[in-house]
């Protein structure tokens, strides 16, 4: 061991003292299990490991998440997602969270033609924040004229009558609380976020938080499984991980660097560890509400509400900052471009 600079590009970890050669190996594979020291792959390779952070995020139905793993997979995803869209003429969108605003409102602002119904069990959008979002993304939707149902959670018919065919289209049907029943051209379902915990459920089973299937951590982020835990040298973060902070980017980046922190001192046998703290900051979302207008927002501790918003200035919804953090080159804008597909990620 000797004092070696070691900068992560897009964040703000420096550290000394890490290993004066540092081995990198990115496996294009899925893994599908682990043991205390292995991680197996789908292709039966066997990774070893001496720390290790589980990041496997959560599961949502496309369009908010991409089942290829490969570029050119997602691009043919979405463009699947933009043509279904098209091709429809009355479309319900399931879930009045971050993903479902932005699909309803992206849909009616570049297809203002087209029937659009945003449906919501609560009877306010977005609950996770305060009403003040609510209300300017109601005014928002409104003015889009987006059809708005709150309050309601309505079933997928099933059986014979689950698909109608209506004017050479697939229909779906949604049945609602009081009994009636809608039909649409396309369903967008924008619910049933599931933390992809699997991976640790036979090796930890005590570590699975039942009531969401999160991961439990301590305040470390090193895996919780009570005092049977064999390995603190294995942590969790981002949306699989149980922790008080939401589930959103910033506190995916603050947990990063958590664990990357505690890492290393565990390697270098540094003590005290970090510990996670939740901060106004992670709670910060900016929301597009269509093609023309965005609106940020937070909640402080107090329970004030701060918010601002404006207009967009452009269709790239401001994606050059996040390539950079990743430190990749922003790729110059496609001669030709279609209307985006639906569900960008909330910030």
């Amino acid at each position: 061991m000797e004092a070696l600079e070691f900068y992560v590009k897009g964040s703000r970890l420096v550290f000394g003292l890490i290993y004066t050669h540092i081995q990198q190996k990115i496996f294009a594979d899925s893994a599908t299990s682990i043991t205390d020291n292995q991680v197996i792959l789908a292709s039966g390779e066997k990774v070893d490991y001496e720390y290790l952070a589980i990041a496997t995020g959560s599961w949502q139905p496309s369009p908010a998440k991409l089942a290829s793993t490969e570029k050119a997979g997602a691009c043919e995803e979405m463009h699947g997602s933009q043509a279904r869209v098209e091709q429809a003429d009355r479309i319900a969108v399931v879930g009045g969270g971050p993903v479902g605003v932005q699909v309803a409102s992206d849909i009616k602002s570049y297809f203002p033609q087209k029937d659009v119904t945003l449906i919501h069990s609560r009877t306010q959008l977005l609950p996770n924040f305060g009403p003040r979002l609510h209300e300017h993304v109601m005014k928002t939707l409104k003015q889009l004229d987006v059809n708005l149902i709150l309050g309601e959670r309505p079933q997928i018919v099933t059986g014979d009558i689950a698909s109608i065919m209506a004017k050479d289209k697939i229909q779906e049907a949604l049945s609602f609380r009081d009994g009636h029943k809608e039909t649409f051209d396309l369903v967008i379902r924008c619910t049933g976020q599931r933390p992809n915990s699997s991976i640790i459920a036979n090796l930890f089973p005590s570590a699975i938080y039942k009531q969401s299937g999160q991961i439990l951590v301590h305040p470390t982020l090193q895996i919780n499984n009570g005092p049977n835990m064999p390995n603190p040298n294995i942590f969790a973060l981002g949306d699989v991980a149980k922790t008080t902070g939401p589930r959103m980017e910033r506190t995916a980046r603050a947990q990063a660097e958590i664990v990357a922190l505690n890492i290393v001192s565990l390697i270098t046998g540094y003590t005290p560890l970090q510990t996670y703290r939740v901060t106004e900051a992670h709670g910060v979302i900016k929301l597009t509400l269509g093609k023309h207008d965005w609106a940020m927002y937070y909640r402080e501790d107090s329970g004030h509400e701060l918010m601002v918003h404006g207009k967009a200035r452009g269709d790239n919804i401001d994606v050059r900052p996040v390539w950079q953090a990743m430190g990749a080159k922003y790729p110059p804008a496609p001669a030709t471009a279609t209307a985006p597909a639906p569900a960008p990620t909330p910030s």
